[in-house]
């Protein structure tokens, strides 16, 4: 089933991507500090339901929260190009 239509519930919009093109992943524990999701979460995006969607956007704060926890920050690079 493709990701913008959930089964029974006709045509749903889409769920935007979280990105903030900050795309870091901390390497203790493979979280982007920019939108708070799994390298592998990040890859599968496209190919998910948006209930799966939904899910990811909804664990993404508290990882975030852990990372800002042990004083990992989302800085933007002033020589990106993003």
């Amino acid at each position: 089933m493709p990701p913008e239509q959930d089964a029974g519930a006709g045509l749903d919009p889409p769920v935007r991507s979280p990105c903030v093109s900050v795309c870091v992943l901390d390497e203790g524990t493979n979280v982007c500090i920019g939108c708070g999701r799994t390298l592998d979460e990040v890859a599968a995006w496209s190919q998910m339901t948006n209930a799966q969607r939904r899910e990811v956007v909804a664990r993404a704060p508290a990882r975030l929260a852990v990372l800002r926890a042990r004083g990992v920050t989302r800085k933007r690079n002033d020589d990106a190009t993003r």
